[in-house]
């Protein structure tokens, strides 16, 4: 997984690292050890602050572009696979919990139940919110 901040990529994976990248030199320049408590499934850029990640260890962490942890937010009840940020302080999270939870700031103010797990999430410029599911239908909500 990776975005491109500041010049540089971030990556995290199955070893529950962080690393940023020189996109230049293909070298690592900072590594984190265990930011999250299990596999890093998804990282997703943060305009003006950084990027958030979410975990199968059911937490969603923000973070500042220089790898700094900036804040945790708790609240699925397993896996979260994909994690999208609108803008700074709205987020929104799908798993295996089989639910969407939309978020401002630390606290998720909208949880949206869905009949299978949320693989990934994708966010259009008019509102609406996709969901690709594990039984094979892409679901559409609107925050609205």
């Amino acid at each position: 997984m990776y975005n491109n901040i500041n010049g540089q990529i971030i990556s995290g994976s199955q070893d529950k690292a962080l690393n940023a990248w020189d996109w230049k030199t293909g070298k690592v320049v900072k590594r984190i050890e265990s930011v999250h408590g299990d596999i890093i499934r998804e990282i997703s850029m943060v305009d003006e602050i950084g990027f958030i990640t979410c975990s199968n260890d059911e937490k969603l962490k923000l973070w500042s572009a220089d790898l700094e942890e900036i804040q945790t937010f708790t609240g699925h009840l397993s896996f979260v696979f994909s994690v999208k940020a609108k803008n700074i302080g709205h987020y929104y999270s799908g798993g295996d919990d089989k639910c969407l939870k939309i978020w401002d700031n630390e606290k998720a103010i909208q949880t949206i139940q869905f009949p299978a797990s949320i693989w990934s999430i994708a966010l259009d410029p008019n509102g609406d919110i996709y969901a690709g599911c594990s039984d094979g239908f892409l679901r559409v909500s609107n925050q609205d």
